[in-house]
């Protein structure tokens, strides 16, 4: 499985959660040739980039 993290960086614990779906997948596995994975972070960008400087 291939996970893409965007806007965050991603942790041990989002990656665990990620492998127990995947577990849940399995059943279908003979019709699944790969699995690629994108979490993307809901926050809005002025929480991710912090307070923007004046001028910018």
């Amino acid at each position: 499985m291939q996970i893409v993290y965007l806007g965050f960086a991603g942790t041990s614990q989002i990656e665990a959660e990620a492998a127990s779906q995947l577990v849940r997948l399995e059943r279908f596995s003979k019709s699944i040739e790969g699995c690629h994975l994108a979490i993307e972070s809901i926050r809005p960008a002025s929480e991710r980039f912090g307070p923007r400087r004046a001028g910018r």
